[in-house]
């Protein structure tokens, strides 16, 4: 197998002067034996080899400027162009000058085979001045796609040069560029003899200033550094993927070979940590991202399987970035990782063992669990995390599972491995729910004689966390287009799994995991449960189908909900999860049963004579206001957005004020209205002009009727038969209260609702009456697992309508009326029942369809 070194090179600088000049003397002539050098140590550099490196050694001489003084031994600054140091020849590992000039001066020294520079103009600054545009070749015969040329680079700051005096200096050089490695972990249904497997990498930088840094085009022939918007190719690098079969490790999938790129990168001023060393610690520098673009040809049909992606990590100077994608029936899974250049890959083979990590710096936010992934050339079965650590930088921790959740040794079991990849990947999260952000913990991944250290920053991220909120959800909601996260968490003690459940297949559609929203990064830490008042949209942060049905963790209660499609058809789509005490233990205690629903199409909980459809959504008015109380059109009015929103509340009627909504928040509503009602027992009894002139549900949908008028028996009731698992029962049994997490309710801050400190933490968005939220309750049928969520948004007192049990208690309008005053209605505090309420009391109203 074909061997290249891959150590960074080092190189010796020393340099010797007969007599010193100035600009305006002629150049002096430098006899051989007293001549300016520079030695290559043996065996530092990788393919291309040392010969070839120092054969394109140029040096350039910048002269220094006082107010850019250096930056981390060998950065990026604004000296100005002076001139190149001609008659650069080489004897073996060392480059001869035949002249030079005196001065302080900052040395340039660039080497690519064949790579096109431009030379600096007089006094243009070295940040700003274009030195190398890369030009995309073809696909090169040693493995490399659209390789760009590996500039080895370095700008050394000099020290005096005089006459007459030896004068020495040393530093090492490397490239400036990246190489990018990519590679289809996971793929189904391919053509594997198709030669038509399409790779595009996207937003590649092209130009490189003699300072080392990316440019930006200004106007013509000007520049800037850019970090976070450079020039990029206008067409992206291409390649093709060929696939063998990968059914060992997972019937039906196939990986593909490996594609390389090699790309220019910048390098900031932290790259040197002294005058020969690179900074392992170096940042990313850059917030460029590039984007990746697969087209597969599929082996079903000749169509295509075509998606487009951004890589998480940014390219970094002489580095490694290495990205796997996993084919979803949904999109692509990146994950990617950053190496230093020191290992080489020849045609796909390791020369060296290597242990690579997609961070070395990782964050964990209360029991959500960050994934670290690993990939190794030696057994993967050998890669643990060291059970010793340290907290902060001297603090010995014995034992990391003291403060994380399992995640020590080879038996631990949040950690996965793929033996025939060689690739696996540790879940790692705290143990608990804190107040605030904990010390930085390193943590030591080890395999044979290599190891890495990994910095674990635990941030108390979630108001959850802050508040230990011990309040359990009870369910999920997706709209029938919806496929996003949906977030259940809530303090707990002691291990725990989370199970789907899969009634009539609808569970295998159901996505689960434990990794951390994307939107955990787009806050603060006194953002709210997520992200404070402005969350992103749920359907933006997805959840990752990686097969599993089970989740499993310590204390904290956290995992994420998601669909893998949408729902084929307009009829709602139920599964369950159940959650159990202990790790993987099916028939361990059960915590909490939670009831999953996708579509949003109206449904009854029970399907009997007598039953009718509920609409999932509270009812509100159809155009938003800003003025409360507001009238409403005869059948005008809609569903909220969200099951858990209030909505708007209702008086039964009203002759004074005719179909108007009143805001669910604030308080007071400003303006009431407790005229007596007009004396008709029931909406729909003949003869009745209620539904004809007050009714506010919208076309095709009115109120629910809780039998006739006379106390009949409950079997002519329309909401017990519908709701009730026994309608004959006082209390519906079926039921359960708590969070419900509807992509709206699970990603804002929980409050307490209008100072109702007993009821603390049960509701979100508090300031709008458009779109407040509450905790509620859940009807359920046990064996269809078909649901219903009802928010407790409280009601308005029927004297002067101020806002009484927000939070604690929901009340729904019936049809249905016994006495002149009084109306049954649905309660939803810690039951559901019926009971009688005044009529000019306000309420919510869920309408049911008109059948």
């Amino acid at each position: 197998m074909k061997r290249s070194i891959c150590v960074t090179g080092i190189l010796f600088l020393f340099l010797t002067l007969l007599y010193g000049c100035n600009e305006e003397e002629p150049v002096p002539i430098i006899d051989d034996s007293n001549t300016f050098q520079i030695s290559m140590s043996e065996g530092v550099t990788r393919s291309p080899e040392s010969d070839a490196i120092l054969d394109n050694m140029q040096l350039y001489c910048f002269s220094q400027d006082s107010n850019a003084p250096l930056s981390g031994n060998g950065g990026s600054w604004d000296s100005n162009f002076s001139h190149q140091l001609l008659g650069v020849t080489r004897t073996n590992m060392t480059l001869h000058t035949s002249q030079a000039r005196a001065g302080d001066w900052d040395l340039a020294m660039v080497s690519a085979g064949g790579a096109v520079f431009t030379p600096p103009v007089a006094n243009s600054t070295a940040s700003e001045a274009l030195m190398y545009t890369y030009t995309p070749g073809e696909i090169q015969t040693d493995g490399y796609r659209s390789r760009a040329h590996e500039i080895w680079y370095r700008m050394l700051r000099l020290p005096t040069i005089d006459g007459n005096t030896v004068t020495a200096a040393s530093t090492g050089i490397t490239r400036n560029a990246s190489m990018v490695r990519v590679v289809i972990d996971r793929a189904v249904d391919v053509d594997v003899d198709s030669d038509d497997h399409l790779f595009e990498l996207r937003g590649v930088p092209d130009k490189l200033s003699w300072g080392g840094t990316l440019l930006r085009t200004v106007s013509a022939g000007k520049y800037e550094t850019s970090t976070d918007n450079p020039d990029v190719l206008e067409e992206p690098l291409t390649g093709k993927f060929t696939f063998t079969d990968n059914s060992a490790v997972e019937t039906g999938t196939y990986k593909s070979d490996t594609l390389t790129f090699i790309i220019p990168a910048h390098r900031e001023a932290d790259f040197w940590a002294d005058a020969t060393t690179p900074n392992t610690n170096v940042q990313d520098t850059i917030t460029h991202k590039m984007k990746v673009f697969v087209s597969l040809t599929r082996a079903s049909g000749g169509g295509k399987f075509e998606k487009e992606a951004e890589i998480n990590h940014v390219t970094r100077c002489n580095g490694i970035l290495e990205v796997h994608i996993r084919m979803k029936d949904t999109g692509i899974e990146l994950s990617s990782s950053i190496t230093p250049w020191t290992d080489c890959f020849v045609d796909g083979d390791i020369t060296h063992p290597y242990l690579n990590v997609s961070d070395q710096t990782i964050t964990v936010y209360d029991g959500a669990a960050s994934r670290l992934y690993f990939w190794s050339n030696q057994p993967a079965d050998s890669v643990y995390v060291l059970k010793e650590g340290l907290q902060g930088t001297t603090i010995r921790i014995p034992n990391v599972n003291t403060l994380f959740d399992s995640i020590a040794g080879l038996n631990s079991p949040n950690r996965h491995y793929d033996p025939d990849t060689q690739s696996g990947y540790i879940d790692i999260a705290m143990l608990g729910m804190f107040t605030s952000n904990q010390t930085d913990t390193k943590i030591y991944l080890k395999t044979g004689n290599l190891r890495r250290e990994i910095m674990v920053k635990r941030l108390a991220w979630s108001q959850q966390g802050r508040k230990g909120i011990a309040t359990r959800y009870v369910g999920t909601f997706h709209r029938s287009e919806q496929v996003g996260e949906r977030i259940v968490t809530w303090s707990n003690s002691g291990e725990w799994t989370a199970y789907i459940d899969d009634p009539e297949n609808s569970g295998s559609h159901v996505l689960i995991d434990r990794l951390p929203s994307p939107a955990f990064s787009n806050g603060t830490t006194t953002s709210g449960l997520l992200y404070g008042t402005s969350p992103l949209n749920a359907e933006t942060c997805l959840v990752s189908d990686d097969g599993a049905k089970s989740v499993s963790g310590n204390n904290t209660i956290y995992f994420r909900v998601g669909w893998k499609d949408t729902s084929p058809t307009d009829e709602p789509r139920y599964a369950t999860i159940t959650v159990r005490k202990g790790r993987n233990k099916p028939d361990g205690e059960i915590i909490q049963t939670l009831y999953l629903r996708q579509g949003e199409k109206p449904v009854a909980v029970y399907s009997r004579p007598n039953s009718v459809r509920f609409a999932s959504f509270n009812l509100k008015p159809l155009i938003a206001s800003t003025t409360w109380p507001r009238t409403i059109d005869f059948k005008g009015g809609t569903g909220t957005d969200f099951p858990t929103q209030a909505g708007s509340f209702f008086q039964w009627m009203n002759a004074a004020r005719v179909r108007y909504a009143y805001a669910a928040y604030p308080a007071s509503t400003g303006s009431w209205s407790n005229a007596s009602p007009i004396y008709e027992y029931y909406w729909t009894e003949s003869g009745s002009t209620l539904p004809a002139n007050y009714e506010t549900c919208p076309p095709n949908y009115r109120r629910v009727s809780d039998g006739a008028t006379d106390g009949e028996p409950t079997g002519t009731s329309e909401l017990r038969q519908s709701l009730w698992a026994d309608p004959n029962a006082a209390n519906a049994t079926n039921t359960l209260t708590g969070y419900y997490a509807d992509g709206f309710f699970d990603r804002l801050a929980t409050g307490n609702p209008l100072g109702n400190s007993w009821v603390a933490n049960s509701a979100v968005s508090l300031s709008s009456a458009e779109t407040v939220a509450y905790k509620g309750r859940l009807f359920y049928n046990v064996d269809t697992k078909v649901s219903l969520f009802f928010p407790a948004a409280g009601w308005r007192r029927q004297t002067d309508g101020v806002l009484e049990n927000a939070g604690a208690k929901g009340y729904y309008w019936t049809a249905s009326s016994t006495v002149s005053t009084e109306v049954p209605t649905i309660p939803l505090g810690f039951r559901a029942y019926v009971l009688t309420s005044h009529r000019n009391a306000g309420m919510n109203i869920r309408c049911v369809v008109e059948e």
